[in-house]
């Protein structure tokens, strides 16, 4: 790049700007002089209001699901249906509490057999992928062509032309409207100078954004999910057998499972199931 031109870049989540998706992309702006700033989050912690995220349910609302059948069928597919939302195949791994592991840690990619959580925004909508990648709907199906385009914020009216897996490929491939339509906002505002109706918040500089923090504490937050729906299977008989050496505290085996705090104990008391 010209040493006399100006360059900025940001890694962002595209959630963080609104979209019902959690999408890491790396942008760059050049300039031949001059300042520029991006856009201060409008959602999420690192907001300014802590505006909370645009969820995944909402989004889809009222969305077009003819072209959905349900269940994903195959090798995998009946696996699906337990899994907890937010979840993926590591649900069915020993490190996720699974007594009976299907899977080795590890062993997949993040999107493999992934369901999302309505009540949060989904994982990455991916270009390409097989039989068993995610994101699936909290109701144990795909999503639908619909579906997908609200969660990656494309009008509904906008065609994309081609079967299912061209349409997908265009949507994985897309920058997000939501979060393109921020940063150009911010290039009109401070390099075009075109005056704009509302004012934007811009990042300081020496900012960090701390998406990638949050993230890295998300496997106790799956792991307490996976107790619960472990303690929930074994109640409903779908679980016969769980293997004690599993549930080990400082090498003692522990007995009951509290669903308040999800803590391991010896001794029953009300709200603990015994595993």
């Amino acid at each position: 790049m010209n040493s006399r031109r100006s360059h900025f870049c940001i890694l962002v989540d595209a959630a963080d700007y609104g979209v019902p998706q959690h999408r890491e992309r790396l942008f760059i702006v050049g300039l031949k002089q001059g300042k520029y700033l991006f856009p201060y989050p409008t959602h999420g912690f690192d907001s300014l209001d802590q505006r909370p995220y645009y969820s995944a349910a909402k989004a889809i609302e009222g969305a077009d699901i003819s072209d959905i059948e349900p269940g994903l069928g195959g090798r995998f597919g009946h696996l699906l249906e337990d899994i907890p939302p937010g979840l993926n195949y590591s649900f069915y791994t020993k490190e996720m509490g699974y007594p009976n592991p299907i899977f080795s840690w590890r062993s997949k990619f993040s999107d493999f057999l992934y369901k999302a959580d309505p009540d949060i925004p989904v994982q990455t909508i991916k270009a390409q992928g097989g039989q068993y990648t995610g994101p699936f709907s909290w109701e144990n199906r795909r999503f639908s062509i619909s579906e997908l385009k609200r969660l990656q914020t494309i009008p509904d009216d906008y065609e994309i032309v081609g079967n299912r897996q061209v349409v997908i490929e265009q949507i994985g491939n897309s920058v997000p409207p939501q979060l393109g339509r921020i940063l150009a906002l911010s290039i009109l505002d401070q390099v075009i100078n075109v005056e704009l109706p509302f004012n934007l918040a811009y990042l300081p500089e020496s900012k960090k954004l701390g998406f990638r923090q949050r993230k890295r504490k998300l496997t106790e937050v799956y792991f307490q999910k996976a107790q619960i729906a472990i303690a929930k299977l074994s109640k409903e008989g779908k679980i016969t057998a769980l293997a004690d050496s599993i549930y080990e505290e400082k090498g003692e085996s522990i007995r009951f499972l509290s669903l308040e705090n999800f803590s391991w104990t010896k001794k029953s008391s009300p709200g603990c199931i015994k595993i």
